[in-house]
């Protein structure tokens, strides 16, 4: 809480003692009461001060949000950029027949995938597939099944493939 914060605080319970004297004093004359208190206290321009703030802050949390949507479609797009430029290393690195190259940025090398099991349909998948405690499909249980030639209904085994492994 700030300091701004604590006064205003301190104004309110000061309106709220000087409005319960003042009604014990005018009785039910509001607009009596009112006026006193309002010449009595700024506790109407702390509130006014506070609503200002509150628009400046939702200002500011209107463009953060801005900000970080701007800059979660600039990460997707340089993500979108390194996911093309290692495909096209490894393109290059099989034409060439290298699999594994030293560079200043890391070691390059060129690795086989084992298959992985593919979910196709999740609602067809068994429940001796899906692990109890969370609503979620075991794919190494999967994955052994299909590896042991087992067929999982909604799953299959994937081609496998190459991938580019970069360690600095």
């Amino acid at each position: 809480m700030t300091s701004f914060d604590h006064a205003l605080h301190r104004e309110i319970e000061a309106a709220d003692v000087l409005r319960q004297t003042l009604r014990e004093i005018a009785g039910d004359d509001d607009d009596a009461i009112r006026d006193t208190i309002e010449g009595a206290t700024s506790l109407r321009e702390m509130i006014a001060m506070v609503a200002a703030d509150i628009v400046t802050d939702g200002g500011l949390v209107r463009g953060l949000t801005e900000v970080i949507k701007a800059m979660g479609e600039r990460r997707d797009r340089i993500e979108k950029r390194i996911a093309m430029r290692r495909v096209a290393v490894m393109t290059g690195m099989e034409s060439a027949g290298i699999k594994t190259l030293e560079t200043p940025a890391g070691t390059l090398t060129i690795k086989a995938v084992p298959p992985s099991a593919l979910i196709l349909d999740e609602a067809a998948v068994p429940s001796e597939f899906w692990i109890p405690q969370d609503p979620k499909i075991d794919k190494k249980a999967i994955l052994a099944a299909l590896k042991a030639g087992d067929g999982v209904p909604g799953a299959q085994l994937s081609n496998g493939g190459t991938t580019l492994q970069m360690r600095s």
